[in-house]
């Protein structure tokens, strides 16, 4: 769950954790319910310290639940992909 008018900082914005993260073949994607997608970055820096600010092509999103799907590999080679949700609260 993240908030844009979250009072702390690390709760504004949807963002990527993670360790031994390689920046190569990396992707993170956002969808709304119908399936519009609202957010998608292949940079491994922005998804893990700007991340998606609630936004769609400049507009708020609606509140609601979103589903996202991050994909990329480690740097000792190996790969993942890893689909959820993320609730975006105003």
């Amino acid at each position: 769950v993240f908030s844009p008018a979250a009072n702390q900082v690390e709760n504004q914005t949807f963002r990527i954790f993670g360790q031994n993260l390689s920046p190569e073949g990396f992707t993170l994607t956002v969808y709304n319910r119908w399936g519009h997608l609202v957010y998608a970055t292949t940079d491994l820096n922005k998804a893990m310290f700007t991340g998606w600010d609630g936004k769609d092509n400049g507009a708020e999103a609606q509140m609601g639940v979103y589903t996202y799907t991050v994909k990329g590999k480690f740097l000792d080679g190996n790969s993942y992909e890893k689909t959820g949700t993320v609730t975006l609260l105003r």
